[in-house]
């Protein structure tokens, strides 16, 4: 399971909970809810591909314990959207996962035959600008 938690400054990071662990942290995280964390591993961010810029990453662990704590100051949306110009003029970081918003235009391609699957899209955003 892999989450990203947010502090009152919109700082984001991510957080992994090991797959045999997952069924320990289902039930008692919940999505929107703010906690007190204590007894984690952090790591250094990496990955070869990242949900967030943040330099370290989270590990929960089996002595990691929570506490639900109310965090008003926190908000509950925070969203970062990467503009298609940006992304066609290489204004990226190649490693890091990024939000857009558009919509799929058409479905140029589709193989579904093989075990590798392969969809090629031409997406447009509310702009009507195309990414081919």
């Amino acid at each position: 399971m892999k989450m990203i938690l947010m502090d009152c400054k919109g700082d984001k990071i991510q957080v992994s909970v090991k797959r045999d662990e997952f069924n320990q942290w289902r039930e008692h995280l919940i999505e929107n809810t703010t906690y007190v964390m204590h007894n984690f591993n952090v790591f250094h961010n990496d990955l070869q591909f990242k949900t967030c810029s943040h330099a370290y990453r989270m590990q929960f662990i089996v002595d990691t314990t929570i506490k639900d704590k109310d965090f008003s100051d926190i908000p509950q949306f925070e969203y970062v959207f990467k503009k298609f110009s940006e992304i066609l003029a290489g204004n990226f970081q190649t490693d890091l996962l990024v939000d857009i918003v558009g919509v799929v235009d058409k479905m140029i391609f589709s193989q579904t035959q093989t075990s590798l699957k392969k969809v090629i899209l031409n997406l447009r955003d509310s702009r009507y600008f195309n990414v081919h």
